[in-house]
């Protein structure tokens, strides 16, 4: 993950400006419990990957080598967290699936 420039203002908390990933040194987080990651193992079995759309689009967060998903580590974290354990209790157009 790139190093973050403190001089950059910040919408809050440490992670990206975009979407407030932060990587697992600044843990503990557990990005793998999220809903958004992992959607492709298959594909790149030796990557971890988030599908969020707008994590994808932030150009502080490393993307997969086609470029289609963002490259995450799984102690990471976002601000479009969702727990997997929590995914019947919201209609899946509430969280974007």
């Amino acid at each position: 993950m790139a190093d973050f420039d403190s001089s950059k203002p910040r919408k809050e908390g440490i992670g990206t400006r975009e979407t407030g990933y932060a990587g697992a040194e600044y843990g503990p987080f557990r990005c793998n419990n999220c809903v958004w990651f992992d959607n492709a193992k298959a594909k790149y079995p030796a990557l971890h990957t988030c599908s969020h759309k707008e994590v994808i689009a932030d150009p502080d967060v490393p993307k997969t080598p086609d470029g289609k998903l963002a490259h995450v580590e799984a102690f990471a974290c976002c601000n479009h967290f969702w727990p997997q354990s929590r995914i019947v209790d919201v209609p899946f157009d509430k969280i974007g699936l």
